[in-house]
């Protein structure tokens, strides 16, 4: 696919995808007979209605709260393996007792290519400001 046939993906407000959930729930419409009516995929109202579902205690399943907390979660997590690595990677090039200014070289010397500066900075025992 070239750029130009690329879709782009739709953003639906949450208001549409509530009052799209509804005409499922109590409007007595299927999911595809819903969806055609609306213009979307059936397979993105019907992912919408389990979710409503899921939020009303009628079905199985994480909740919207705790979806976004367990992303969040995942991220930190995601940081702070990836700050335990650098700080063992700074670690072995440098040693456990070294100055603030050798740290700092390390740092501005790309030797933590994968990791941004202030990651880098945090792993070190660093300032970003310096």
């Amino acid at each position: 696919m070239t750029g130009e046939q690329r879709r782009t993906r739709r953003k639906f407000s949450a208001e549409f995808k509530r009052d799209a959930v509804e005409l499922v729930l109590t409007g007595g419409k299927s999911v595809a007979e819903a969806a055609r009516c609306l213009g979307i995929y059936d397979s993105t109202l019907g992912n919408w209605v389990k979710q409503a579902r899921i939020d009303r205690g009628q079905q199985e399943g994480l909740g919207t709260e705790e979806r976004a907390r367990l992303r969040e979660l995942e991220r930190d997590n995601a940081k702070l393996r990836m700050e335990r690595d650098l700080r063992g990677e700074l670690m072995s090039l440098l040693g456990e007792g070294v100055d603030r200014v050798t740290r700092y070289r390390c740092v501005d010397s790309g030797k933590a290519d994968d990791f941004t500066v202030a990651a880098a900075c945090r792993a070190a025992g660093v300032s970003t400001s310096a």
